[in-house]
């Protein structure tokens, strides 16, 4: 059997091996007793099972019958012919055509931006949704949409949110199980003395992004403003992967090394409870398509460099070129008519992607009447990716794949669109040139 696209042209070989392996769609196996799981081993079946026939039903599923019975764990029962829905179907052209599994997910297309770029989204009613339409369940529309441009920003805002501590559980959850870290499955941020983390305390903090020394790191971060009533405490924001993009066009070299030379992060509590450590290139990129996946910028949990070879730290090393590169993309990323600059209201919870936003906050003042209280949460990139790749499976008006089976051999073609990242790769510079004011290649 081999699957193919439209064109015709077979890309792929399916072994029925791994075709007859595929779960458990039998016509021997009962509704009790479809779990979803597997009810055979993989060892149970035959090393080379053969095709008798294969076709395609009225509804688009695939009807296959072996020449070779297949036996499963269970003494009673074998495995004489098989049936994958069309939605199985479409599973394995996303996975075989595409390459695209849920752990490479990536949306279509991003909206780069900058200080201009997204405030004219806000003043355009977009990146902002009120908390009765995020967690609404008569009007998925709305929440939809909002995930979308989530998926494409990187940054909204929530409204009208209830002063509730809990709350900012309910926004998390409405995208799917949170993410529990040693700082627990919330956590305040607020200013206390003898702090563990520099969050928490009144200080300007740099932008940066959360827990570069985790496993897997955080993907979306949400913090809920429960008082923000302090002199300063803005919040500020900046695009990484659009500063990414600039270096990429305006300092190649230099991007390079942002690209390839690996930076270590940790962190250490001060009761010796917890020791983390990650290293990350500041840019990462898919080696095969030079996709930017996201970057990773920490300063005040970077860790100190080992010097393993010769070369780091001289004038002109490895180290010098990084720091050389470094202080340009800071500067990118920090420059005022790259940052947003918000001081969140009581009521507002912000919601951002961590693999790409970076965030810091201005310093305010403590004592007195003043206040500020923010309550936070994570999600898992599993759990934000497997929302994004269930809502586009769900979207309206998605490209059907044209299915068809070739004679009596098995041999199905499906077809279909494919993830065109060389078109990505020139849509998200193209945003970024306008941005920088040149004209296009």
């Amino acid at each position: 059997m081999s699957v193919s696209s439209g064109s015709g042209v077979p890309v792929q070989s399916l072994d029925p091996s791994s075709v007859v392996d595929d779960r458990d769609y039998h016509y021997n196996v009962s509704d009790e007793e479809h779990s979803g799981q597997k009810n055979f081993s993989t060892v149970d079946l035959p090393v080379t099972p053969q095709v008798r026939s294969a076709k395609l039903t009225d509804d688009g599923s695939l009807s296959v019958i072996w020449k070779n019975e297949t036996t499963t764990t269970s003494e009673d029962q074998s495995i004489h012919s098989s049936v994958w829905p069309a939605a199985t179907l479409d599973y394995w052209a996303d996975n075989i055509l595409t390459g695209e599994r849920l752990s490479n997910f990536t949306p279509a297309k991003r909206t780069l931006w900058n200080r201009a770029k997204y405030n004219a989204l806000l003043s355009h009613g977009i990146c902002r949704i009120t908390h009765a339409d995020w967690t609404s369940s008569s009007n998925p529309a709305a929440f939809e949409r909002a995930l979308d441009q989530l998926s494409k920003t990187g940054l909204i805002f929530v409204t009208d949110v209830p002063n509730k501590e809990d709350e900012v559980e309910r926004i998390g959850q409405r995208i799917g199980m949170l993410q529990h870290t040693f700082y627990g499955t919330t956590w305040d941020v607020k200013s206390k003395p003898r702090a563990e983390n520099v969050a928490y305390t009144s200080q300007f903090l740099g932008l940066h992004q959360d827990l570069m020394y985790h496993e897997p790191i955080p993907r979306l971060q949400l913090l809920h403003c429960l008082a923000n009533s302090c002199e300063g405490g803005e919040s500020l924001f900046s695009d990484g992967v659009r500063a990414a993009y600039a270096m990429q066009i305006e300092h190649p070299e230099l991007y390079n090394v942002l690209t390839w030379f690996s930076v270590p992060f940790h962190y250490r509590s001060k009761d010796g409870q917890h020791h983390y450590e990650a290293q990350w290139p500041t840019i990462e990129i898919d080696r095969k398509t030079k996709y930017i996946k996201g970057t990773h910028w920490a300063p005040p949990f970077q860790a100190p460099f080992r010097m393993p070879f010769p070369g780091l730290v001289e004038k002109g090393g490895f180290l010098a070129k990084w720091k050389e590169a470094a202080a340009v993309f800071h500067a990118m990323l920090a420059s005022p008519e790259n940052m947003v600059k918000v001081k969140l209201k009581p009521g507002e919870c912000i919601i951002f992607d961590n693999s790409r936003v970076l965030h810091g906050r201005n310093e305010f003042k403590t004592g007195g009447e003043g206040d500020r209280w923010l309550k936070g949460t994570y999600v898992s990139p599993q759990v934000f990716t497997a929302r994004q790749y269930r809502m586009q499976m769900e979207e309206d008006g998605r490209p059907k794949r044209r299915i068809r089976l070739r004679g009596m051999d098995g041999k199905v073609t499906i077809g279909g669109d494919q993830n065109d990242t060389t078109r990505l790769l020139k849509s998200e510079r193209s945003q970024v040139k306008a941005m920088l004011g040149l004209l296009e290649d």
